[in-house]
């Protein structure tokens, strides 16, 4: 997989923070993102879930989770 430097996705992307995890939530790399310890975590958990409740309901393996807020969307997607 080719590696992208995050300061240029951000910024062609427009978006404000971009944060790469492994499954256990250990932060890969980052750029952007405020609290990004606790938001690693967080993610970690919320992906876990998304793919055990999609796995229990015979929906298969969860891909990508959106998060809808009043400021904006949280993007999680799994490569």
């Amino acid at each position: 997989m080719k590696r992208i430097d995050l300061s240029e996705f951000l910024k062609s992307t427009q978006i404000d923070g971009v944060i790469v995890l492994d499954e256990q939530g250990t932060i890969i790399e980052e750029s952007g993102m405020p609290k990004k310890n606790s938001v690693g975590a967080m993610l970690a958990v919320i992906n876990q879930m998304i793919v055990e409740f999609t796995e229990e309901i015979d929906m298969g393996f969860s891909k990508k989770i959106i998060i809808k807020s009043e400021e904006g969307l949280f993007i999680i997607v799994r490569i």
